[in-house]
C-alpha cells in the first residue's frame, strides 16, 4: 500500500468513530430503536396544593433541576430556578393534555442529569403557553445535550396533543438542558435506558454519513492514484 493510501485509511477510520446523537420526534419509532426503558410519569409527586415549586427532584436516579441560566428564551430577568410537580386533577390547564401529573419548570428551563451510562432518553413536551393560548397551535423547545449538541425547533402542540423528542447515542449522555421559547416548559413520561441501543451502533447516524462518505472518497482517490502510477510504470518498461 502506498503512503498516500495508508494516510487515507488512517484518516478514514477516525471519521467513522465520530458519533453523534440521533433525534426522534415520534415516540413509537424511538421506542422501537431503543427497546426496554424506565419511564418516570411524575404521578403523585405534587403536594396538597397541587403546585409545589422546589429547586430539584430526583426520581429513579434522574435529577430534574430548575435553572436560572443560561436562559434561551430571552427571559433571563424572570428566570425561576425551580421545578414544580403539578397535579392534573387540581389544575385544569395540565389536565387539558390528558396525560396525568406533569413536571413544570420556570422560565429558566430545566436541567436533567442522567444516570451514568445513559445512551438514550425520550420525553413528552408541553408548555403552559399553549394551554392558555390554544389558538397559537404550536410552540418550540430547545435542547442542549451534555456533549454540546444543540437541537432547536422541537415542536409541541396545543392540548390535548403533546410533542415528543427522543435521542439515541452510541456514547453516554450525562445531561440535557430543556427550555421552551415561549413559556414555562412542562415534561411528562420521561423514559431512558443505559443499554447501548442496537440502532446506534449498527446504523450510521445522519450526521455521520457525510464524514463516512468523505473517508471513502479519500480511500478511493488514494487507490486511483496508485493504479495510475502502476500503469505509468508498466508503459515505461
Amino acid at each position: 500500500m502506498s503512503k498516500l493510501a495508508a494516510l487515507a485509511v488512517l484518516l478514514f477510520f477516525p471519521l467513522l468513530s465520530t458519533a453523534s446523537s440521533v433525534e426522534y420526534t415520534d415516540r413509537a419509532t424511538w421506542q422501537a430503536a431503543v427497546g426496554a426503558v424506565t419511564t418516570i410519569g411524575f404521578e403523585g409527586l405534587a403536594g396538597p396544593s397541587g403546585v409545589d415549586p422546589i429547586p430539584s427532584i430526583t426520581v429513579d436516579g434522574v435529577t430534574f433541576a430548575g435553572q436560572s441560566g443560561p436562559v434561551l428564551s430571552g427571559a433571563s430577568a424572570m428566570a425561576d430556578p425551580t421545578v414544580t410537580p403539578v397535579s392534573a386533577s387540581a389544575n385544569d390547564y395540565v389536565n387539558a393534555w390528558q396525560s396525568g401529573d406533569m413536571l413544570q419548570a420556570g422560565l429558566g428551563g430545566i436541567l436533567i442529569t442522567l444516570p451514568e451510562g445513559t445512551r438514550a432518553f425520550g420525553v413528552d413536551i408541553m408548555t403552559t403557553f399553549l394551554a392558555f393560548m390554544p389558538d397559537s397551535k404550536t410552540s418550540s423547545f430547545e435542547a442542549i445535550l451534555s456533549d454540546g449538541e444543540i437541537f432547536d425547533g422541537l415542536t409541541t402542540y396545543a392540548p390535548p396533543t403533546r410533542g415528543f423528542v427522543g435521542f439515541v447515542s452510541s456514547s453516554p449522555i450525562s445531561s440535557v438542558y430543556f427550555n421552551s421559547t415561549s413559556s414555562f416548559p412542562m415534561i411528562d413520561n420521561f423514559s431512558f435506558t443505559s443499554d447501548n441501543p442496537a440502532s446506534a451502533s449498527a446504523t450510521p447516524e445522519p450526521s455521520t454519513w457525510s464524514v463516512t462518505v468523505a473517508g471513502a472518497f479519500l480511500v478511493g482517490v488514494a487507490f486511483a492514484l496508485r493504479r495510475r502510477k502502476d500503469l505509468a510504470e508498466a508503459r515505461t518498461r
